[in-house]
């Protein structure tokens, strides 16, 4: 069994104060200084894939990204877990705009790796939130998808898949290959890398790919996705009235209720 975790690399917003939110002249703020870490909903997807890799010793597991060097370090710590391979599709320009261009590439290197049975995706990623990724590679494989996963098990040649509908939650038994896009969930959590495995990964290979290698990423129709125009703060302030006893409170809301009854046309 061939498993593929894709896994993207977002700045962690936690350690933005609301004072750094400055727009530059570029129409882009200055996160430079955050620490780059694993998008939270593909660490759910990396966890569910090494656990299945516990479970069965013929499991093979690769994390695959789209990214510049940088990302390495995030590849690395999947090494540490003891993901079986890591690869990475050279992508110079910024992707977070370009959901169906990240889709394409990871389409690209999905059918190089071949004869994969499940493709492991985030809901989302923090940053853009556009949420596309995981449904329009599903697309671009011909596969079936199942989103807003919050577990699944492998029985005999299906997978049993517990997600997320309008009214809770909801089974499905599907055949592979299918795509699985993760959302969060009570008892599922990133394990930690013990200090030698992490040292140990800091020395493994990581697979590179150039796009010119990927020959379904030759054919693929290409598009400039979507251009940022503008970037702004919004103002969240409230009105706020300070009323002394309950006589008061009781005369200002019956005026109230009268000015907003006036307004729409009713009586009181």
């Amino acid at each position: 069994m061939k498993i593929v975790a894709c896994m993207k690399q977002v700045l962690d917003l936690d350690q933005v104060l609301s004072s750094d939110w400055v727009v530059q002249e570029n129409q882009t703020i200055d996160l430079s200084y955050a620490n780059r870490v694993i998008n939270t909903y593909d660490e759910l997807g990396l966890e569910m894939m090494l656990r299945l890799q516990d479970q069965d010793p013929n499991c093979k597991s690769i994390a695959l990204t789209v990214g510049t060097e940088e990302t390495e370090s995030m590849l690395r710590k999947a090494l540490a877990l003891l993901v079986g391979e890591a690869i990475r599709i050279d992508c110079a320009i910024s992707m977070n705009q370009m959901p169906q261009a990240v889709a394409r590439m990871l389409w690209a290197g999905i059918e190089k790796i071949d004869d994969v049975d499940l493709v492991i995706c985030g809901r989302q990623s923090s940053g853009s939130d556009y949420g596309q990724t995981g449904l329009i590679l599903a697309e671009l494989l011909n596969w079936p998808c199942i989103s807003l996963v919050t577990d699944f098990v492998r029985q005999n040649d299906q997978w049993m898949i517990t997600h997320q509908v309008d009214d809770g939650l909801e089974e499905v038994v599907v055949e592979g290959p299918v795509v699985l896009t993760m959302t969060q969930s009570a008892d599922h959590f990133l394990r930690m890398a013990t200090l030698r495995n992490t040292m140990v990964a800091k020395k493994k290979e990581i697979t590179l790919w150039s796009l010119s290698e990927l020959e379904k990423w030759k054919l693929a129709k290409k598009d400039a996705g979507v251009r940022l125009s503008k970037i702004f703060t919004i103002e969240d302030s409230k009105d706020c009235v300070m009323l002394d006893g309950p006589e008061i409170f009781v005369d200002r809301m019956i005026k109230e209720m009268k000015e907003v009854n006036r307004s729409e046309g009713v009586g009181l």
